[in-house]
């Protein structure tokens, strides 16, 4: 009896004990979305760089409801950019309830990075935006006012490239979340 109940705790207790990583859990929408991106940089493909660029834009993801476009350097006919060694694409994710993401990749194959910029663009209504700005501008320790007018205002989240732009027009606000980071190949 003790021997089938080792081996059924075994069954039970092993899937949790090795975490699966998020990436493994993935919707193909998901997967095929960050297989575009490396496709496009030209990236040699592989699971641990596809992880690497899922783990810093899987903030994205946190919708059901979402559609992608992209752009690279080589979409317009007259760009002469054809350097082998830094690829670009721009990833356009609109969401259901979190606004558009507008992401850039720009991989640089001799420093073995890729370069992320990412912008969130929600919008809302005049007051919902002002109460968002004054809870960010009322956070001191954490943010810094780098300006601000009557209509609109640009704060840094200290030691980051993080920012947040509010803007005020009649009776709407829009809100745009920008930052910047590096993925080391």
């Amino acid at each position: 009896m003790f021997r089938w109940f080792l081996i059924v705790s075994v069954l039970l207790i092993t899937p949790r004990a090795f975490a699966v990583d998020e990436y493994s859990t993935a919707s193909d929408g998901e997967k095929k979305l960050i297989k575009q991106i490396v496709e496009v940089l030209k990236l040699e493909p592989s699971t641990e760089v596809e992880k690497k660029i899922y783990d810093r834009i899987d903030f994205v993801f946190d919708t059901k409801n979402w559609n992608s476009y992209w752009l690279g350097y080589n979409d317009l006919e007259s760009s002469k950019i054809k350097d082998p060694g830094v690829t670009f694409v721009e990833q356009y994710i609109n969401t259901s309830d979190s606004g558009t993401f507008i992401i850039g990749f720009l991989y640089d194959k001799e420093a073995k990075q890729i370069l992320v910029t990412s912008k969130q663009i929600r919008y809302a209504s005049k007051d919902i935006a002002l109460d968002a700005f004054k809870t960010t501008k009322a956070d001191e320790e954490k943010f810094s006012v780098l300006h601000e007018t009557a209509n609109y205002a640009l704060l840094q989240e200290k030691g980051k490239v993080s920012y947040s732009n509010f803007h005020i027009g009649g009776n709407a606000g829009i809100v745009v979340y920008i930052e910047q980071g590096i993925i080391d190949l």
